[in-house]
């Protein structure tokens, strides 16, 4: 009875022994998962220092800046509660593991059945115990998932509106330069439109025997003058009312020479430009042309 006796303590004694080293165990494994929490947390208050940056690079509304500093500190105040609260439930399962192994071993000792069958109860107890034990990492993931999903939602929302006033801005940037453009365009345009009125008023070109000639034609050269002049010329031509060139320019704008004899010969009475200015089927109005401008 006596080396049975021994025997039931020093197996009572291995099996608390074994079952406190795996509390320790379970503690430790805790701890771990306690500093992954940790890095994890560390990671979503510098996502959300981006997203603060996010809000601040595109120079968003005050609210959108104000969100973002108050997101960062509410995420980091969280992560500071849940990572003490969670050291504090660590160390107490620790303890609670290794009393729970010397009851177990002492429970064993003491000649109790194991063997028999739960109760409802017993069950009930069982899983809530796990739920409870097991529960902490499920309830950190779930918590920042909580925190993590609503200011994502917000930052998509935000982004979103942001988009819209962005691309609205853009397109009125483009508008207003188009406008400025066509305006340049218009007023250019114009003032071509008077060059050739201002240049048939010169009495040169009523002088019949200059007309046709290839060879010092003046007014060839009162149009080189004006291609000098102006100097966005580089061609100048003097069309009769049948087609019949008159006279071309001999020389650009820089005062070189350019040969132009060969345009003596040709007709312009089928030119599609000639014949609408012969019915008299002036351009009144052009596409995209900036308003007053457009009649």
């Amino acid at each position: 009875m006596g080396k049975k006796k021994d025997v039931d303590q020093t197996t009572q004694t291995e099996i608390r022994t074994l079952l406190y080293q795996m509390g320790q165990s379970k503690g430790r494994a805790s701890l771990q998962t306690g500093k992954q929490l940790k890095e994890w947390s560390a990671q979503w208050t510098g996502m959300v220092g981006t997203v603060n940056t996010f809000l601040t690079g595109w120079r968003m509304k005050d609210w959108g800046r104000e969100f973002g500093t108050l997101l960062s500190w509410g995420v980091g105040r969280v992560s500071s509660l849940t990572m003490g609260a969670h050291e504090v439930i660590i160390d107490r399962k620790a303890n609670a593991s290794g009393r729970w192994g010397s009851e177990r071993a002492t429970a064993i000792g003491r000649g109790r059945n194991q063997d028999q069958k739960p109760t409802d109860e017993g069950v009930m107890n069982s899983m809530m115990g796990k739920m409870t034990n097991l529960g902490i990492a499920a309830k950190l993931v779930t918590l920042f998932m909580v925190f993590g999903i609503v200011p994502m939602a917000a930052v998509g929302y935000l982004a979103s509106s942001a988009t819209g006033e962005i691309e609205t801005a853009a397109g009125l940037r483009v508008q207003a330069m188009a406008a400025t453009i066509a305006n340049k365009i218009d007023r250019n345009l114009f003032e071509r439109y008077g060059d050739p009125q201002s240049f048939g008023l010169n009495k040169i070109v009523g002088e019949r025997y200059h007309w046709y000639s290839k060879e010092n034609n003046a007014i060839a050269q009162t149009m080189n003058q004006y291609v000098a002049t102006y100097g966005i010329y580089y061609l100048t031509i003097l069309v009769d009312p049948v087609g019949d060139v008159m006279a071309v320019n001999s020389k650009d704008a820089k005062g070189n020479p350019i040969d132009t004899t060969i345009l003596y010969a040709k007709k312009y009475a089928d030119a599609p430009w000639f014949k609408a200015l012969q019915a008299k089927e002036f351009t009144t109005k052009q596409p995209f042309s900036a308003a007053g401008n457009d009649k």
